[in-house]
């Protein structure tokens, strides 16, 4: 079987769009390794859900058992839709990676609002998008989910930590005239409250922020409230992210 000059300048160029070089009369000993670029590309661009489903690569597989001209001619025959894939592949990819970090954001909120009422609709679009395989829609499903979640007031996500750690210590909520509930919250000391299992002070720590868009309580940093979300700057929030695993955005 022979490969015309024509036939080979055209499978260094498929080669290319792969990022893959390749010199005159090397497109032989090339196209292995094209091939496996190919099978890479596409496994990143499916998954589990909510990802797509990985491409079928029956065909190229099939490509890939072959050796020599038969190969390079096989490659040849399927260079348009090779070139189509790998465009549409490296777009899915791309997207993919960019979208997939917020995607566990929200899964990340949307486990803390697990005993609020307010998220149940919110949850139940998590589960259309992810049994659907809508993660790649547009325009983006998860951000506003994302946004949804994130407006639900501090004091909300306070009482169902507090709720949840009771329950794994075993102890009982304060009435809400006990000097647990009534205590206000000391600058700087809110990272060693959670530490001390001190649920009761981030409870009244939150509700104190919530009252005061520019509360001030952590230190010399500026904290804000912005959508229902404590906002904390500076080295406090990797501390305080670390202790508490709270949804803190900065």
């Amino acid at each position: 079987m022979t490969i015309s000059a024509a036939q080979k300048l055209a499978l260094r160029k498929l080669f290319q769009v792969d990022q893959v070089g390749c010199k005159p009369g090397e497109e032989a000993a090339v196209a292995p390794e094209f091939i496996l670029k190919v099978i890479e590309l596409a496994e990143s661009a499916g998954g589990e859900a909510p990802r797509p489903e990985k491409p079928n690569l029956t065909t190229v597989k099939e490509i890939k058992a072959l050796t020599g001209n038969e190969q390079l001619a096989k490659l040849f025959e399927q260079h348009d839709v090779l070139t189509q894939n790998l465009t549409d592949w490296a777009k899915t990819a791309k997207t993919t990676q960019d979208r997939l970090p917020r995607w566990n954001s929200l899964d990340d909120l949307a486990g803390h609002a697990a005993n609020l009422t307010e998220a149940d609709e919110a949850r139940q679009q998590m589960q259309t998008i992810e049994g659907e395989r809508q993660f790649l829609a547009d325009p983006d499903p998860v951000a506003p989910l994302c946004d949804k979640l994130g407006a639900l007031r501090p004091c909300r996500w306070a009482h169902s930590r507090h709720r949840t750690f009771l329950s794994r210590k075993g102890s009982r909520t304060p009435s809400a005239g006990s000097p647990a509930t009534r205590a206000k919250p000391a600058r700087g000391s809110c990272c060693n409250a959670w530490a001390a299992g001190d649920v009761h002070f981030l409870d009244s720590w939150l509700c104190t922020a919530a009252a005061s868009p520019h509360h001030k309580s952590l230190g010399t940093r500026e904290r804000s409230l912005r959508s229902g979300s404590v906002q904390i700057c500076g080295s406090e929030r990797g501390r305080l992210t670390q202790a508490s695993s709270w949804p803190l955005i900065c």
